[in-house]
């Protein structure tokens, strides 16, 4: 999903224009059938220089919001305004026949644009979607609301502020300022006031109306603000949220906020829940000084209630509200389409939140960690056998709670380790997640904190260790630091977060500048905080060789202050793997002699095994070194069975029995070699979908998700999971029969290129592990095809351990090996580990994902011609069904349905999304 970021910059009323949508008349009722005129505003947008101006509107209709809605940009005439001097206008004669919606109307929900083939948006800054909202009152009930053009906000001394308000009947209304009346109207229903503010203060405006025994009210706040107080923070307060040990009732807020050139913003004040959003003299950050450190102590609150807040940073005329950089927890407009299941109980986004919005929550319970947790043991960093997985895709139920469902199928693969990519807050909710905007916070879309807490412990009880994919190198224009100071299309240049240009070949959305003081300060934090707060056992660091700052000349400096002071600052025994592509002579060496590791792209070679064309540059000798960890696919990179699909050598290589065949013999010729390995997701299965397929199968993008095995029932299908039990067993021979002798080097190998038969030997006398297999492709290919013989290595005599034979074979034995057969030798008989060759309970995986809640909304349902399908979701298939079951798929455009050749009568519209929810909805067509 594609988030569109739009940066909000409150500005104060009086000095600066904003859209403003307005009714006559003023205030509306839910019985009203009159004439409605609409005047929109688009002030300094960039609808001010439009030609022609379309309403995309709806309806509200018991809470659910754009009802009846056209297709976006649809340009009907009906919705067309009129131009009146800079403003535009839209008549309603009847709001019921307009919109054409069965039900009570709550509200008007408005955005605008330039008609169809255009390119400008009227939308509202100052609503979380960009909406605009005109409210409708129930007939009967006595209702009052100040105007949208009645003044609020942050104001200079000397303004002039002015108030007018509407009641639904005739009733005496009155204006107070801070309780004090200033205004009063008898039997009527408007009421205006206007008067000077001089002295510095918050004020509250509230209108109240009585009639008879019934009464309503309605507020605006303003405020004239003081300068900053300069008060040094308190001794050991750092950025972020501190809560108080000793009082639950009080928080420090902390906020960096200096430019590149040194400036400090006027003003910084906190708005949340605890202040109604307001913004006012009472909630302004005190300065530190010139250090840029802005903080406030918070009183009051509500011991375990989340709070939702935003710091609004004012900087010269304009005022941008941030959310807090180590915030633990966001919100976020897109969460409305986050997965109930995932995520119960999840806190409304408030509505007068500017894009990502903090919570807090003082006194909030612990997670009780078991003893395994709390007594790991992390495998030998030179013996790991890593499991990459985007918990997204790894099952049909996209969640952390459904990893630990499914932990016992990755234990008997036998991997002692598993690498999450990112789940550090992202933009929009299906993302690989290398587009980060929070790193404190825990994406939503996956689950609570605690799931993934209980993801990590589940995993310890297993030996398997946690590695998080973590993301250094860059972020998303919605995060706080580049939010504060936004240019036009990009980061501002005094920005002190970020490189303007980014200094190393892997540029992606606003590289962070790691020589900033603040930088290396939030990362190190970071890299102790999931250590200390989740237990997790390391990292993997992406794109690592943009660890610079505005050149790249003291990388190592940087990366070894992280490694050093950040994450065995949290664990001395913490793993740290660098994606590390760029580097200056010997640079990876170094990291590796002093306890890192390195990634070590060797994946052209595996491709070319995987298909059976064995020739120069299919050298495996690289996949087997301490320090480097290597892979056969991962998920940047080509899946090896959909080459094999694709170009395999000959029809038996290229076939589904022919491929998973081959992928123990891929798969034992790099994790049974030297050093750390990693598999991606199902690789043990034989993966053949490309990685630049889609959900279905069919061509998309890299990161789209894929088809899942329990979709296609490889966990139930012999072929496939044939191949699982053979690796599993091969990676249980090294992770837990033998995992010492692992640990060491191999005593011999022979890898190199163009070599059918291809081997390793590990240890001496009765631990001796001989790994051998034939890399040729079966004779209906074209060349390197047929068996190989091989000689067993002199010495004791060997035991077939994939067949758990109990016959020894003597040294000497000469050993025909089929192509794409692999063996494995063993010096002392071990028993084969028993692995199951069938998930069938996955299966049922489908039918709970299919009863996720589907955000989809057809309508009208009484049909003339067309419908229109309000959904965020990517839809696969729509079909129409009639009562004699007939099927047809009718005609979409964009988001409207065409049924106008569809005979009268009652159907059925079956809606089935990329994501395998469907939905289905009854409509009769006139």
């Amino acid at each position: 999903m594609k988030n569109i970021y739009t940066l909000l910059l409150v500005t104060f009323s009086l000095l600066v224009s904003a859209q403003t949508v307005t009714t006559v008349p003023a205030i509306i009722t839910d019985d009203y059938t009159g004439i409605i005129t609409i005047t929109y505003d688009p002030a300094s947008s960039a609808m001010a220089t439009a030609t022609n101006c379309y309403a995309h509107t709806g309806v509200t209709i018991a809470g659910n919001k754009w009802q009846c809605t056209p297709a976006w940009r649809s340009s009907l005439p009906k919705h067309k305004l009129v131009k009146n001097g800079t403003k535009w206008v839209l008549t309603i004669d009847n709001m019921y026949t307009y919109y054409g919606c069965a039900g009570i109307y709550q509200g008007l929900n408005l955005v605008f644009n330039d008609g169809l083939g255009g390119t400008k948006e009227g939308k509202n800054p100052t609503d979380s979607e960009g909406n605009f909202f005109v409210k409708i009152f129930p007939a009967g009930e006595l209702s009052v609301k100040f105007s949208a053009i009645s003044s609020s906000g942050a104001i200079s001394p000397g303004s002039t502020v002015t108030f007018s308000a509407d009641a639904t009947s005739s009733s005496e209304l009155t204006i107070k300022k801070n309780g004090v009346a200033v205004k009063t109207e008898s039997n009527s229903n408007t009421i205006t006031h206007s008067e000077v503010l001089n002295a510095v203060g918050d004020y509250v405006f509230t209108v109240e109306a009585v009639s008879g025994i019934k009464t309503a009210s309605d507020s605006r706040s303003v405020a004239i603000i003081s300068s900053s107080e300069n008060q040094p923070r308190p001794s050991g307060l750092v950025g972020g949220i501190t809560y108080n040990s000793s009082d639950n009732t009080k928080a420090h807020l902390c906020l960096y906020a200096k430019d590149r050139n040194n400036v400090l913003p006027d003003n910084v004040f906190v708005v949340g829940d605890f202040n109604n959003w307001g913004i006012s003299n009472a909630y302004q950050l005190k300065r530190d000084g010139d250090t840029g450190y802005w903080w406030i102590e918070l009183s009051g609150l509500q011991p375990g209630v989340e709070y939702a807040f935003q710091y609004a940073v004012k900087i010269g005329n304009k005022m941008v509200k941030v959310s807090d950089p180590y915030s633990e927890k966001v919100l976020n407009p897109d969460d409305q389409w986050e997965p109930k299941k995932q995520y119960p109980n999840l806190k409304l986004y408030p509505s007068l939140g500017d894009g990502y919005v903090s919570v807090l929550q003082t006194n909030k319970p612990k997670f009780n960690w078991s003893s395994q947790t709390q007594n790991f043991v992390k495998p030998n960093k030179n013996n790991l056998v890593i499991y990459e997985l985007w918990v997204h895709d790894f099952s049909s139920t996209r969640s952390f709670n459904a990893i630990s469902d499914r932990l016992s199928y990755l234990q008997n693969l036998g991997v002692n380790a598993i690498q999450i990519m990112p789940i550090t807050e992202f933009d929009g909710n299906i993302s690989w997640g290398y587009n980060p905007n929070h790193y404190f916070a825990v994406d939503k879309s996956y689950g609570t904190e605690n799931d993934l807490k209980k993801l990590i412990d589940e995993c310890h009880k297993r030996g398997i260790a946690v590695i998080l994919d973590m993301v250094f190198n860059h972020v998303t224009g919605s995060a706080p630091q580049a939010k504060m100071y936004w240019g036009t299309n990009s980061i501002a240049t005094n920005n002190p977060w970020f490189n303007q240009i980014a200094p190393h070949g892997a540029s992606v959305n606003q590289d962070y500048d790691h020589n900033f003081p603040q930088t290396r300060e939030m990362f190190k934090r970071a890299l102790k905080y999931w250590i200390d707060e989740y237990k997790v056992d390391g990292y993997r660091m992406d794109i690592s060789h943009g660890f610079c700052g505005i050149n790249c000349s003291n990388r190592t400096e940087i990366m070894f202050d992280y490694y050093n002071n950040g994450v065995k600052a949290g664990n001395p025994d913490a793993y740290f793997i660098l994606e590390h592509w760029e580097q200056t002579a010997g640079e990876r060496e170094n990291y590796i002699n002093n306890g890192m590791m390195c990634h070590l792209n060797n994946t052209k070679s595996y491709e070319q095994t995987a298909m059976g064309w064995l020739k120069d540059g299919d050298d495996l000798n690289s996949s087997n070194q301490d320090g480097f960890l290597t892979y056969c696919e991962s998920h940047d990179e080509e899946r090896n069975m959909y080459k094999a699909k694709a170009f395999g050598n000959g029809p038996t290589v290229k076939s589904e029995a022919g491929r998973c065949f081959r992928a123990p013999l891929n798969t034992a010729f790099n994790v049974l070699l030297n050093g750390s390995h990693m598999m991606w997701m199902f690789q043990e299965l034989g993966y053949d979908y490309s990685i630049f397929s889609n959900s279905t199968g069919a061509t998309g993008n890299r990161t789209d998700p894929k088809p899942i095995p329990e979709s296609l029932n490889w966990y139930t299908n012999s072929t496939r999971m044939d191949s699982y039990q053979k690796i599993g067993q091969l990676i249980q021979l090294r992770t837990r029969i033998l995992p010492n002798l692992f640990s060491g080097n191999p005593t011999s190998s022979d890898l190199g290129s163009g070599k059918s038969a291809r081997s390793v030997i590990w240890g001496s006398g009765n631990e001796r592990v001989f790994v051998v297999g034939n890399f040729n492709a079966p004779t209906d290919g074209q060349t390197f095809t047929g068996p190989v013989n091989i000689t067993l290595p002199a010495g004791s005599d060997w035991y077939d351990y994939l067949a758990n034979g109990n016959v020894s074979i003597s040294s000497g034995t000469n050993v025909s090996l089929q192509p794409g057969e692999l063996k494995i030798y063993t010096a002392t008989r071990y028993t084969l580990p028993t692995v199951s060759n069938s998930y069938s309970d996955f299966t049922l995986g489908i039918n709970e994902m299919n009863k996720d809640e589907v955000v989809c909304n057809v309508f009208p349902t009484l049909v003339d011609a067309t419908m229109t399908l309000d959904t965020k979701e990517s839809i696969k298939d729509i079909k129409v069904i009639g009562i004699n079951g007939v099927t047809f798929s009718p005609i979409l455009n964009y988001n409207v349905i065409d049924v106008s050749k569809v005979n009268s009568g009652l159907y059925l519209l079956h809606i089935t999304f990329n994501n395998n929810k469907t939905k289905t909805v009854k409509f009769f067509k006139k």
